[in-house]
């Protein structure tokens, strides 16, 4: 009888992170995996770009949606709800794309090159 093996699923993540974490990603340089990675990165970054232009466009729908509500306060009321919707809108995107520059840098990753893999062994 074979025993059985159960995992919790912090026990099943931490295997998982090490062996993504693991040093033969280092080899992902000048691999297809390394392109992959660079190309998801740009994706990304793409879209986060597109989110915030999203966000820029709503917010200046409600600027538009307010001065055109001439004193109606139910249409002042909907135009503010817009306003605050592309303020919530711009700053979560700039969140994230300071997070993600963040990361980037942390990590030595830019979208547009070739991976920069940390070096934990001196040769």
């Amino acid at each position: 009888m074979s025993p059985v093996i159960k995992l919790t699923a912090a026990q099943l993540s931490a295997f998982i992170s090490a062996i993504i974490l693991s040093p033969i990603t280092a080899y992902a340089q000048t691999t297809l995996l390394g392109q992959q990675l660079n190309s998801l990165i740009d994706t990304f970054n793409g879209l986060i770009l597109l989110l915030l232009l999203i966000a820029i466009v709503v917010f200046s729908w409600g600027v538009v949606k307010l001065i055109a509500a001439a004193g109606s306060p139910e249409q002042i009321r909907k135009a503010k709800g817009i306003l605050w919707w592309g303020i919530i809108g711009i700053a979560v995107m700039a969140s994230i794309m300071g997070i993600i520059n963040f990361l980037q840098m942390a990590f030595g990753i830019s979208g547009t090159g070739i991976i920069n893999v940390p070096q934990f062994f001196r040769r």
